[in-house]
């Protein structure tokens, strides 16, 4: 009887440090289908997938969010042929096929706060602007 559990054991270590067979399978599902009002070139997300650049023929650069939403739409030359962009899109970069050169867009994201009911000094119409230091030590 010891025997046999010696060999059971020998045999159930040696199956568990053997390499296992897997299989290559990919689940996968749609989750979601863009739709520029042009024909794409070319296509650009940024690292943490927050942005979604649409280079399309004409010239037009459209910007989606992480919603698939459009979130604005920039005319550029319509000899642009490729995109490119930084980890967090504010850098877009575009290439022109015919002229050979590249062109890099400074994007600076603009967002409505609604401050209806706050208290404010002075014109409730004057621009403001958010200034964040990430570098503060």
């Amino acid at each position: 009887m010891k025997v046999l559990r010696r060999i059971t054991s020998v045999l159930v270590t040696a199956a568990l440090l053997m390499p296992g067979v897997s299989s290559a399978d990919v689940d996968w599902q749609a989750r979601s289908t863009l739709k520029p009002a042009s024909k794409p070139i070319d296509v650009a997300v940024t690292a943490d997938g927050k942005h979604t650049f649409i280079l399309s023929e004409g010239g037009k650069l459209f910007i989606y969010d992480e919603e698939s939403k459009l979130h604005d739409t920039l005319e550029v030359s319509p000899d642009m042929n490729r995109v490119a962009v930084d980890g967090v899109g504010a850098r877009v970069f575009l290439s022109n096929g015919k002229d050979g050169s590249v062109h890099e867009l400074i994007l600076e994201y603009v967002a409505k706060l609604d401050y209806t009911g706050s208290a404010f000094l002075g014109n409730n119409a004057a621009p403001v602007v958010l200034a964040v230091f990430s570098d503060f030590q």
